[in-house]
């Protein structure tokens, strides 16, 4: 409710100005909102797909699914697309954060500095959203360690999570490369520097807090840290724009998109194409192949 609130409150103040019922409106009312949105406030058109969403959503969900594909919601959101329809912007080039990893490892006693390694390391060879490294476990029923590798089972919770489909589990395997990118052994130097920790509090987050209240670490606790990361390496872009560099470099590098789907736990690939897959932003230098290590799903 915290992300969708401002859109809700936009489309509660334009539904009683307009004399427009909030809870039940009509498709010729959700099609005169998004024009509002496009003409008066200049909305991005997926600003204004979102607001679609949440009024579709919240207003009545009984009738949810007929208003969102009505003839004419549909045709004026085309409309919308084909006027603001332009060039994709350009997504950052991973090798830049490669190569800023690899010149300046983490402190291999610092808990923070090694959380934040850790969920780097994770997002690049995976290409799944912050809030999902939230659902990773190091209890009995979501954790192995089988020597040669790390399996994670996530919890569920996943957004593309349902009553019958979880995210597949995520597979950790020691690699010939640099040791900065042994995403194995770093996940085990931080279930080391984290136990006594853990144990006190009987925390089973794989992430935990690293100052303050000592708490599993949420996703806006995770996406400081990977903030501050891309800061550090010079990378003007949110924690949320990982998805898309991850599987926007991947595909560019040849490989396949079942692959970038599995990976990075796509539903659609519609989806990953539309919104998310853009030309790189070349920088310098890296080694592309740190991204891809140790990581497969099962």
């Amino acid at each position: 409710m915290k992300s969708y609130r401002a859109a809700w409150n936009r489309w509660q103040h334009w539904s009683r100005s307009s004399g427009v019922s909030t809870d039940d409106p009509t498709p010729q009312n959700l099609a005169q909102f998004i024009c509002y949105l496009a003409r008066s406030e200049g909305l991005a058109y997926r600003t204004i797909c979102l607001h679609k969403s949440v009024v579709v959503t919240f207003a009545n969900p009984d009738t949810s699914a007929s208003l969102s594909e009505h003839p004419i919601v549909r045709l004026t959101l085309k409309a919308l697309s084909t006027r603001t329809s332009r060039p994709k912007r350009k997504i950052w080039d991973i090798q830049v954060l490669l190569s800023w990893m690899s010149a300046n490892p983490p402190d291999r006693s610092s808990l923070f500095e090694v959380s934040r390694h850790v969920a780097v390391l994770l997002l690049l060879a995976s290409g799944r959203r912050v809030h999902d490294l939230t659902l990773l476990s190091v209890d009995e029923d979501n954790f192995q360690d089988l020597g040669d590798s790390i399996v994670f089972w996530p919890e569920f919770g996943s957004k593309t999570d349902s009553a019958d489909q979880q995210q597949s589990g995520w597979q950790l395997s020691h690699q010939e490369t640099e040791p900065v990118f042994d995403v194995l052994s770093w996940v085990r130097q931080l279930l080391v520097l984290s136990r006594q920790r853990r144990r006190r509090h009987r925390l089973s987050a794989l992430f935990i807090t690293t100052r303050g209240r000592l708490a599993p670490a949420s996703r806006t606790v995770i996406a400081g840290w990977i903030r501050t990361a891309l800061a550090a390496a010079g990378i003007d872009a949110s924690p949320g724009s990982f998805r898309s560099a991850v599987g926007s470099s991947r595909l560019a590098a040849g490989c396949s998109l079942d692959d970038v789907l599995r990976r990075g736990n796509w539903r659609s690939p519609q989806t990953f194409l539309r919104h998310y897959y853009r030309p790189i932003a070349k920088g310098s230098g890296g080694r592309s192949d740190a991204a891809d290590n140790g990581f497969s799903t099962v």
